[in-house]
């Protein structure tokens, strides 16, 4: 079916082309195609879910011991597979895998979106007459996917960002990321063609209050928070975070009536733009910590709502949905297809085979399993009993490594997940074979420590050597131990919080920090941590990259930052919430308490206006600052940051004639405090004067002064109110 839609979507020299030539309607029936080819697939899976069946190898040979002799009786079925393109667990194993090429190889160093133009001439010159870009499909997704290719061959020849190296980062430092990628529009006079390639392709907008009806506006405001703030040279932050150079130059470029200067500029390349042509973001990436969650963007698949109504009885409630939940079936072809939007672009794109995903190198990935606990993929209609002897059902890459521990010994001086750098694994044969060339990336599979001796297989796989069997895996010292567990033990992996720290590495690398908090806990819970207060000042960090982000996102400041024992608050907070479903509280698990009674970030007003500062800004305003000081405003400015970081509370009063520089030392303090992630209140006694402070108002109106002062007059300010 496939390959026959194909061939009726190209150009024929001979005929007509009537297909080509529908216009609009070619789009409606490219999407019912890949419909047709989708739907097609999906049934084969769903024909095929009582046939097929997945189980333990331990399991079949205990059914055939018990006399069931046919696979029908045993197993579990198998949903959505991996194999099927586009599905959840494809996406997912997509995602491990290049966070495996991050693990061994470093970050990536950029991070580049190319966009299809529709105006390119090779597309408007193959055009029927009377034709628009969008009345073929097949056109565009062709030649984007020739022009996507041209790239990455010209990324791989070492073009326009020079050598492809894995080992050296080319954009440690603002003068090399100046050189290759620029936020500014070129100077027409000196640069007209730049400046019409950068002011065609490359100006966000307009958006704001001039368009507030602009895709890209949400609650009155940008998404992608243009316009940026100038900024007079390339800045990287302490969170690694890139502010690109913006100078107020006064070039501008006009698009739908509207002028807009270096504040709407996408950061780009022009050697990039010369070339293709076309939108092409170029943006170096930042932080480790954050790589995973650009990887998850990546992979995520498709956005999209559901809302499920479901009929209840009013008596006995729980019981009904008791029994719901007992009687529901989780069916995975049907929440894929659920909400599922096709274009007539992605039903082109697919139907033609071109590849979703790319990765480079290949990421071998390996197994781990108990002894005799390998699943086992077979058809219900096959008797267990050659199921249970087929020797090729006993062999997995595991149990094939042990084999080949025995009988080659270069094979002894590899771990299991090193295997790879000098053997291939051959799928037909079952075994491991000297690799002829090259390398090859290998990860295993995360294991949870709750699994129990699953999780200590893995940890000693990690660094046991030349393991010819199970038995010689939990060898220690020439003493065959019990357990998985007790050899882990034996080997010192036990002693201290270093498994449980490298569990929380291990982990953070792939998932959410939501799911990072459930790990702790359950680390804290079930496991046997030798330094709790150890584990939580080196796991921390890991576990409140959401809650900032969220904080950012409610502020509208993607460069926010707070107190890292506010953060902690909030995450000893979040952790709390986590044990009280399960019966447990922070003393519990020996967690320190938080620091500051519970406060709602999120819909607090007045703490949203205090943290709307770019602090990123006062961090470059700081040095000029304070090189205005002179000694007197200098001293008064130690002793009151000595004052704050000792936390005694002193008062100041500082006194001085008109134009002494009273407002310039306020400004310097609040400056470097609220670069700090701290708050400040500035008030003052008149409007006049709170107007000379960032951010000032008067005292009367910060803590709700009584303007008329009499004998028991309080301030207004309400229990548990935002102000208070």
């Amino acid at each position: 079916m496939n390959e026959y839609y194909c061939y009726r979507l190209h150009v024929r020299a001979v005929g007509c082309n009537i297909l080509l030539k529908c216009g609009r309607l070619l789009q409606q029936i490219a999407v019912d195609m890949y419909a047709c080819v989708e739907q097609s697939r999906l049934s084969f899976i769903r024909a095929n879910q009582a046939s097929l069946r997945l189980d333990t190898y331990n399991n079949i040979r205990n059914a055939v011991v018990d006399s069931d002799m046919f696979g029908r009786s045993i197993g579990r079925r198998v949903i959505l597979p991996p194999s099927h393109v586009g599905s959840p667990r494809y996406m997912f194993q997509n995602y491990q895998d290049a966070i495996a090429i991050c693990r061994h190889l470093g970050t990536p160093h950029l991070f580049i979106t190319f966009t299809c133009n529709p105006a390119w001439p090779e597309i408007t010159r193959n055009l029927f007459p009377s034709q628009r870009t969008s009345d073929r499909p097949d056109l565009a997704c062709r030649l984007f996917r020739m022009k996507l290719n041209q790239m990455v061959r010209d990324f791989r020849d070492g073009k326009f960002f020079g050598p492809v190296s894995a080992s050296h980062n080319p954009l440690s430092d603002p003068a090399a990321i100046d050189a290759v990628i620029s936020a500014e529009l070129p100077d027409p006079a000196h640069d007209p063609e730049g400046y019409s390639v950068v002011s065609q392709f490359m100006v966000h907008g307009p958006c704001g209050a001039a368009r507030p009806n602009s895709p890209c506006m949400k609650d009155q405001r940008c998404t992608k928070h243009f316009p940026k703030s100038f900024q007079r040279s390339t800045l990287i932050t302490e969170d690694g975070v890139v502010l690109y150079k913006r100078r107020d130059t006064g070039v501008t470029a006009k698009k739908n009536g509207i002028e807009l200067d270096n504040r709407f500029v996408v950061p780009y390349n022009i050697n990039l733009l010369f070339k293709y042509q076309a939108h092409i973001n170029v943006e170096r990436c930042h932080t480790s910590m954050m790589i995973k969650y650009l990887f998850k963007y990546i992979c995520k698949g498709r956005d999209r709502a559901r809302i499920a109504v479901h009929r209840s009885s009013h008596v006995n409630t729980a019981v009904n949905e008791h029994h719901q939940q007992q009687d529901e079936v989780v069916d995975e072809i049907l929440d894929y297809l659920d909400c599922r939007y096709l274009t007539s672009h992605e039903s082109i794109w697919r139907l033609f085979q071109f590849g979703i995903h790319y990765s480079n190198p290949t990421v071998e990935r390996l197994p781990i399993h108990l002894p005799f606990e390998n699943n086992l993929l077979f058809h219900d209609s096959q008797s267990l009993q050659q199921v249970a002897a087929n020797p090729l059902n006993r062999q997995t890459k595991l149990t094939a490594w042990f084999h080949l521990n025995a009988m080659d010994p270069a094979a002894r001086n590899l771990t299991y997940p090193e295997v790879t750098k000098l053997y291939t694994w051959h799928d037909d044969e079952r075994k491991w074979q000297y690799r002829q060339q090259g390398d090859r990336l290998a990860r295993m599979g995360f294991v949870h420590p709750s699994t129990g001796e699953l999780y200590y297989v893995r940890m000693l796989l990690n660094c046991v050597r030349g393991a010819s069997s199970f038995h010689e895996l939990r060898t220690v010292n020439e003493v065959i131990h019990p357990t998985f567990k007790e050899a882990c033990n034996a080997l010192g992996l036990l002693n201290n919080n270093s498994e449980w720290l490298a569990t929380m590495q291990e982990a953070a690398a792939v998932a959410s920090s939501s799911q990072l908090r459930q790990l702790f806990i359950d680390i804290l819970i079930f496991s046997e941590v030798a330094d709790t207060a150890e584990l939580w000042s080196n796991c921390w960090e890991y576990l409140g990259d959401d809650i900032m982000q969220k904080l950012r996102d409610y502020n509208h400041n993607p460069e926010m930052t707070i107190e890292p024992v506010i953060l902690k608050d909030h995450i000893l907070y979040e952790l709390e919430d986590i044990l009280f479903v399960r019966g447990y509280t922070l003393a519990y698990v020996q967690l320190p308490l938080p620091s500051r009674p519970r406060t709602n970030y999120f819909h607090n007003r007045l703490l949203s206006e205090q943290y709307s500062f770019n602090t990123v800004e006062l961090r470059v305003q700081i040095p000029h600052l304070m090189a205005g000081l002179n000694s007197e405003q200098k001293n008064i400015f130690d002793s009151v940051l000595q004052s704050i970081a000792s936390g005694d509370g002193q008062f100041y009063f500082v006194y001085g004639h008109g134009g002494t520089g009273k407002t310039f030392l306020w400004r310097v303090l609040t400056a470097y405090l609220r670069a700090q992630g701290k708050i400040v209140l500035t008030v003052a006694s008149s409007g006049l004067s709170s107007l000379l402070l960032q951010g000032g108002v008067t005292a009367y109106y910060r803590f709700k002064i009584p303007l008329k002062l009499k004998e028991g007059a309080t301030c207004a300010i309400k229990k548990n109110s935002h102000l208070a």
